[in-house]
C-alpha cells in the first residue's frame, strides 16, 4: 500500500480510505494487496498502467518514470514484497531487510508501469 501511495503521491490514509473492504481485511492479517487491489484503486485515481513480467535486460526501466515492482521478500520465507521505482532509483518501504537499486532491478519479477492522469506515454 505504501507503494501506491508513493506512485500516486496520495497519502497512506488516502489510499486505504479508497480500497474496498475484502482489501482492507486482508491488510489487517498482515498481508499485502493484491495486483488487482492496485489495479482497481489506480482505475478508481484515472491512473493508466502497464503490467507484465520482464525480461532479464529488457530494459523497461529507462523508459519508465514510476513502476511498482514486485520482488522476492527478503523479510518472509516464499512471501513477495513491494518495491517503487522513481525512474531513478528504488525506494523500498519496508522497515526490516530492504533492496537497493541495482538489487531491485536485477530482482523484480513483475513490474507495474503507471502514468500519472493525463500524462503522455508510449507503452511497450
Amino acid at each position: 500500500m505504501a507503494c501506491l501511495a508513493m506512485a500516486t503521491g496520495e497519502s497512506y490514509e488516502a489510499i486505504f480510505s479508497s480500497l474496498n473492504t475484502e482489501a482492507r481485511e486482508s491488510l489487517g492479517l498482515g498481508e499485502g494487496l493484491y495486483w488487482r487491489d492496485d489495479l482497481e484503486l489506480l482505475d478508481l485515481l484515472k491512473f493508466e498502467y502497464e503490467s507484465y513480467y520482464p525480461e532479464p535486460g529488457d530494459g523497461w526501466s529507462s523508459t519508465c518514470k514510476r513502476a511498482i515492482l514486485q520482488v522476492p521478500s527478503k523479510n518472509f520465507e516464499n512471501k513477495k514484497h513491494a518495491l517503487f521505482w522513481d525512474g531513478e532509483s528504488i525506494l523500498d518501504p519496508s522497515n526490516m531487510l530492504t533492496y537497493d537499486t541495482e538489487e531491485g532491478l536485477g530482482a523484480c519479477d513483475f513490474v507495474l508501469k503507471i502514468w500519472m492522469p493525463n500524462e503522455r506515454h508510449t507503452r511497450t
